[in-house]
């Protein structure tokens, strides 16, 4: 499903957290999950955009690279 689609799941608030490590999670809706496909295990791609906005990408297996 493409991103633009991921409003009809509704946009949500989510808080970024901190643990002991010093480092920041961030819990993603299920919602949103579901809408692009990714399951449990799926390696994410995070970037920052020209207008600095996060963007996160599934990285593609080699096997769905040649089907």
């Amino acid at each position: 499903m493409c991103p633009q689609n991921a409003h009809r799941h509704g946009k949500r608030m989510v808080k970024l957290q901190h643990d002991n490590n010093k480092q920041y999670k961030v819990t993603l809706p299920k919602a949103l999950i579901d809408a692009k496909g990714w399951k449990k295990g799926d390696e994410i791609k995070i970037e920052l955009d020209a207008q600095g906005s996060l963007v996160l990408k599934r990285v593609l297996l080699k096997e769905e690279l040649h089907s």
